[in-house]
């Protein structure tokens, strides 16, 4: 099982000698998914957090039946729904995987280990959880004023990767369009290059 990555952003965010780091990351197990797996359902119980090793998903809710896609996790990026996995409580989101995925998860039994038993990891969540709110609020600020076009460049600016790894339909959900606007927006923004 491959922690390095893992490894690598407990230290960006936090000193840390080498000994703690390693029982730190022994407590987490490695889990693999298919493309198209959901492994988190709403009114389901969050029974894990997990730090994305490898691989693409989409969180995404639902409104009479259709799909809304809220973000696209990727590597070196914190999975679960935070709140019902600490509160025990249903979750009110979907969780799905795009591409073949490789998670280093955490039971709350773990987590609750970790974070009583390792100071340093505690300090690491508490600073990884508020920059990744921040980062939230961030983006929830700039794109509730544009339009989808302008959403879509700045996906094109800030996440590029995005664009090739994402399906159309959850691209276009999450600017809030249907695929044949996309499509409209992807045609434009080629004449205009051209």
């Amino acid at each position: 099982m491959s922690l390095e990555k893992l490894k690598q952003h407990i230290r960006q965010i936090i000193d840390i000698e080498n000994d703690e780091l390693d029982q730190i990351t022994s407590a987490f197990k490695l889990v693999k998914y298919s493309p198209k797996k959901i492994i988190l359902k709403k009114g389901q119980e969050c029974n894990f957090i997990a730090f994305i090793n490898r691989g693409c998903l989409v969180y995404y809710s639902k409104f009479n039946e259709k799909e809304r896609a809220i973000n696209f996790p990727r590597e070196d990026w914190w999975i679960g729904d935070l709140g019902s996995f600490l509160s025990h409580s249903p979750s009110n989101i979907y969780l799905k995987t795009l591409e073949e995925v490789e998670l280093l998860t955490l039971d709350y039994k773990s987590f609750m280990n970790l974070i009583h038993n390792h100071p340093n990891y505690l300090r690491y969540h508490l600073i990884n959880t508020h920059r990744s709110y921040m980062q939230i609020d961030e983006r929830f600020a700039k794109i509730t004023s544009l339009s989808a076009e302008d959403k879509y460049n700045l996906i094109l600016k800030d996440s590029p990767d995005i664009i090739n790894r994402v399906p159309s339909k959850y691209l276009a959900s999450f600017l809030g369009i249907e695929p044949p606007s996309l499509s409209r927006i992807r045609r434009n923004m080629l004449k205009k290059n051209q």
